[in-house]
């Protein structure tokens, strides 16, 4: 099984709002070759990502890998207990589970 891990963290700058982060986060994810497995997207360093910044992440890839795909290849970690309801939540609202 190949992976590869994404550091959230590198893509979000202090000033920066929640959906160009996410943007920037989402085309790293895209950057990933089609033969990774899986893509792990690291949030260690990364407070209070809101549910736009879920939301973003998983329009983005859906829009580009399909839902299916996403929910198969992507994988989140480093999450809170806060955090990890707001992108299950998000991502049960744009992928449908």
């Amino acid at each position: 099984m190949s992976s590869r891990t994404i550091r959230a963290a590198d893509f979000c700058g202090p000033d920066d709002g929640p959906v160009e982060s996410a943007n920037r986060v989402a085309a790293e994810v895209m950057k990933a070759p089609d033969e990774a497995e899986t893509v792990i997207v690291a949030m260690d360093g990364v407070s209070g990502a809101s549910s736009s910044f879920f939301n973003v992440i998983f329009h983005e890839l859906a829009a580009r890998l399909g839902a299916e795909a996403v929910l198969k290849r992507v994988v989140f970690t480093g999450l809170g207990k806060t955090q990890t309801m707001i992108a299950t939540r998000s991502r049960e609202a744009v992928l449908g589970r």
